[in-house]
């Protein structure tokens, strides 16, 4: 009995792991789905990065306003490619430094961010995805979250620590899953005018300062725009003004009824207890079905023994086993 129960939960064991693997990430399988979805912006001698985001009104490809605040056609491409296209500076929004380009031709784009609905925590380790000021196109650096800065009002950055310089701005800070948790502004400068902050200036420091992707949702909320994450699911922020606070995001289906943020936890709970109550039902049926076989041998074996006994009861012409 023990030793069942021992195997029981050895296999269940083994099976979370197994469920942990297929749903986890590689950091190479979020650096190379961080990049597909990664682009470069040009205007004029300007250059910067971007990324991709599904939405309700199509794909758009998000950026810093300072990389396309200039005169002259703006230009994209993929990271891994030189082809370049036209794109629109369809809305934008000074204060937070955030543009949204639109583009025409739909094959342009490779793969889109999802966006991190969960606070980030400090601590937490992230990855920036962009140019370099070396001219390296795509680069993928670690990093780790290490606090948070009020830039005035509800306006949030996060301070973290993956390398970025000249090129970085606009590019995505993604979370160890790949979900776009802030939009890549700034890099530490010590500059001789005391400003403690420069828009990715090239200098090569190790401390980096994002927009929060709240702070996104919200500035695109305001031209109606909702993120798509999921088959039929948005991000949306309800009733709140430009610059307002970060934390209040929630689902939305297509028809707009608001669903708690917790929905997919308590779904994704679900999910796995049914799977581990199946699981455990199917141990517990094998291990039945195994001691009735056993059962059944045994007495099959028995019965051998007592044919090959030689018994009166079973000699021919003595059916009944007298004498």
């Amino acid at each position: 009995m023990e030793t069942c129960m021992g195997k029981s939960i050895t296999s269940i064991y083994i099976f979370f792991l197994f469920f942990s693997f297929c749903f986890s990430q590689s950091t190479e399988e979020v650096a190379e789905k961080t990049r597909l979805a990664t682009v470069t912006v040009f205007r004029n001698t300007s250059i910067g990065t971007g990324f991709s985001i599904q939405t309700n009104k199509g794909p758009f490809i998000i950026t810093n306003y300072h990389v396309v605040n200039s005169s002259g056609p703006i230009y994209v491409s993929n990271v891994d490619s030189k082809k370049e296209y036209t794109a629109k500076l369809k809305y934008y929004n000074r204060s937070k430094d955030l543009a949204v380009l639109e583009i025409e031709r739909k094959s342009f784009f490779k793969n889109y961010l999802k966006i991190e609905t969960s606070t980030p925590k400090i601590g937490s380790k992230v990855y920036a995805c962009g140019n370099t000021s070396g001219g390296a196109y795509g680069t993928f650096t670690e990093g780790i979250i290490s606090g948070f800065k009020n830039m005035g009002g509800n306006y949030n950055v996060i301070q973290h620590t993956a390398p970025i310089s000249l090129g970085n701005s606009g590019g995505p800070l993604v979370n160890e899953n790949g979900f776009l948790i802030g939009v890549n502004t700034w890099v530490a400068n010590s500059a001789e005018n005391g400003s403690i902050f420069n828009q990715s200036s090239g200098i090569n420091e190790t401390m980096g300062f994002a927009t929060k992707s709240s702070s996104l949702i919200s500035f695109l909320n305001q031209k109606n725009i909702k993120v798509k994450n999921n088959f039929n699911e948005y991000i949306s922020v309800e009733n709140l003004p430009e610059d307002s606070a970060d934390e209040n995001i929630n689902y939305y289906q297509d028809n707009n009824s608001p669903k708690k943020n917790n929905i997919n936890r308590i779904l994704s709970i679900s999910f796995v207890s049914i799977l581990v109550f199946s699981m455990m039902a199917y141990l517990i049926y094998e291990r039945k079905k195994r001691k009735l076989h056993i059962s059944k041998i045994g007495k099959k074996t028995n019965m051998n023994k007592v044919k090959r006994n030689d018994s009166p009861v079973y000699k021919k012409g003595n059916p009944y086993g007298s004498q």
